[in-house]
């Protein structure tokens, strides 16, 4: 055998020489070849890694179009769905609302038919407001309006009701009014409005307070019809701001007035809890005095008063002392025990 790189010198034929070469110059060949294709294998095998990342990016893209054509797909038909039903509900709309044209004309012509045949045709007011008319032109409208109305609710007795009072406000002065449809006497101030009611007590106050009479604010109230409660109301407040305080006349023949004693004691006590709450005292102690004063010459006058004493320097002044019987007489023992006895047995 022939080592490599090794040719025969001597010693052969010129045919094994020739053999030997050409066996040579092929496996010369081979060897060059093998290394010239090296370098170009290592590139394509590269090319063809870059080219399979490639494909895998450009199949992942792929498959995220695929995925948002499917979802433009389904956005596609529930928006045609949607637009489908939104023209069927504006056809059912239309077809509605003509349906409720048709009612409506149907229920005008039955008002019109079933109307009530023994009401008046027209309620409507063709002159002045309330507001813009004088007091007695006022209340000939509220008696038009007050037998208009009656009429009108005439079907309130179908349900089982009766008509007994109806409330109306002044759309531009706010003014309250009251309708009284019942024929019971009732006092006509309980059914005033709070507004009112303190607009009656102001004038009563005033009254009292300068004395004056009755007769002469009845007489003043004719004069000035549009401003002033009438005079009746100022009687029936009177009346109600009475029955607050239980007052009678003192026994004897001494002219007096008492209160009771009980109802004042609870009274203060309790506006004193509803100040004090939890701090107030269990045991209250309450001082009793009697005080004579002469007013002129011949007259004489004696109060009877209770105090607290938790209330603190109230007791020194006019707010802690609460009177609970006056009596015009002289300062005795037996006038007292003639005129007080109410009042002493009750504080006993």
């Amino acid at each position: 055998m022939l080592g490599t790189g090794e040719f025969p010198l001597h010693g052969d034929s010129d045919d094994t020489q020739r053999s030997s070469m050409d066996r040579y110059n092929f496996l010369l060949q081979f060897v060059l070849a093998s290394q010239a294709v090296k370098t170009p294998a290592s590139q394509l095998l590269s090319k063809i890694n870059s080219l399979e990342e490639e494909k895998k990016e450009l199949q992942e893209q792929l498959e995220t179009l695929e995925a948002r054509c499917d979802s433009l797909v389904q956005e596609v038909a529930e928006f045609r769905q949607t637009t489908q039903r939104a023209a069927d509900l504006e056809q059912s709309y239309s077809e509605i609302s003509d349906q409720n044209d048709k009612l409506k004309e149907y229920v005008n012509s039955l008002v019109d038919r079933d109307s009530c045949k023994h009401c008046d045709s027209n309620y409507r007011n063709n002159g002045r407001t309330y507001n813009e008319v004088s007091y007695t032109q006022k209340q000939r409208k509220l008696k038009v309006l007050k037998s208009n109305s009656e009429r009108a609710l005439w079907f309130l007795e179908s349900f089982g009701f009766k008509l007994d009072k109806l409330f109306l406000s002044d759309c531009q002065t706010g003014e309250k009014v009251t309708l009284q449809y019942n024929n019971e006497k009732k006092s006509a101030y309980q059914f005033l409005f709070e507004e009112d009611k303190d607009k009656v007590r102001n004038v009563v106050y005033i009254m009292d307070k300068f004395c004056v009479s009755d007769a002469a604010y009845h007489e003043f109230s004719m004069t000035n019809n549009d401003g002033l409660p009438r005079s009746y109301l100022i009687k029936q407040c009177r009346q109600d701001l009475n029955k607050v305080y239980s007052i009678s006349r003192t026994p004897g023949e001494w002219p007096g007035a008492q209160l009771s004693f009980k109802d004042e004691l609870n009274h203060r006590l309790s506006k004193q809890m509803e100040k004090l709450g939890d701090k107030m005292l269990n045991t209250q102690r309450v001082k009793i005095s009697g005080d004579g004063a002469k007013m002129s010459r011949i007259t004489n006058f004696v109060v009877l008063s209770f105090s607290l004493l938790s209330e603190g320097e109230k007791v020194m002044s006019t707010k802690g002392i609460h009177t609970v019987a006056i009596l015009n007489g002289k300062e005795d023992y037996g006038v007292l025990q003639t005129a007080g006895k109410n009042l002493f047995k009750e504080i006993n």
